[in-house]
């Protein structure tokens, strides 16, 4: 009798597709995640040589980071932590952590390898509804849109230290400069 051996459970685009469907999500966010999984793609697919990482998980992580993200703006739950339960209780475990990870990064390590969930996390803070901006932009338009109270623009302000850090690593990780691969590649394969 085989051993259950621990197989890692990733949506297919379909699947993810499906689940976007299913949740109803707004059009806008379904266009911003697609840029933001372009975006992923795009780094993906600059990595150095050598550098071992889940392109699915990637695809799929970028995809559904914001999968609750209609739902919460009624319930006003954060997005993040409710997507991940979401994704936790459809079996998609690894999935869960990327998404729960996508607004604020949890235990970075800067000098560790560049992981699935630090490339989603960068890229979301790339794309400003569904356009590729700089970090700066985006930061700018996160603290017009949700910076409404003190506290919350320090919390912000705070992330966009480890969004800098975490873009550096991404930097580091590239063959070719993130701002012309970026600027050349709008729309990548996604073979």
């Amino acid at each position: 009798m085989p051993q259950n051996i621990n197989i890692k459970k990733i949506p297919t685009m379909e699947q993810c597709y499906q689940i976007i469907s299913d949740s109803k999500m707004l059009p806008n966010i379904v266009k911003h995640s697609e840029q933001v999984m372009n975006v992923a793609l795009i780094i993906f697919n600059n990595l150095k040589p050598g550098i071992n990482l889940n392109k699915n998980l990637i695809l799929s992580g970028s995809l559904l980071h914001d999968i609750k993200k209609t739902e919460s703006l009624t319930s006003r739950e954060p997005h993040d932590i409710i997507g991940a339960e979401f994704v936790k209780n459809l079996g998609y475990i690894e999935l869960a952590e990327i998404i729960e990870e996508h607004v604020i990064l949890k235990n970075f390590i800067p000098e560790g390898p560049l992981l699935e969930k630090e490339i989603v996390f960068y890229a979301d803070k790339r794309v400003m509804h569904d356009e590729i901006v700089s970090v700066e932009k985006r930061i700018d338009d996160i603290l017009i849109r949700y910076g409404k109270t003190k506290r919350r623009r320090i919390e912000i302000l705070k992330n966009k230290k480890i969004i800098l850090e975490v873009e550096k690593k991404v930097i580091f990780n590239l063959k070719n400069d993130i701002g012309e691969i970026l600027k050349n590649n709008h729309t990548a394969s996604f073979n």
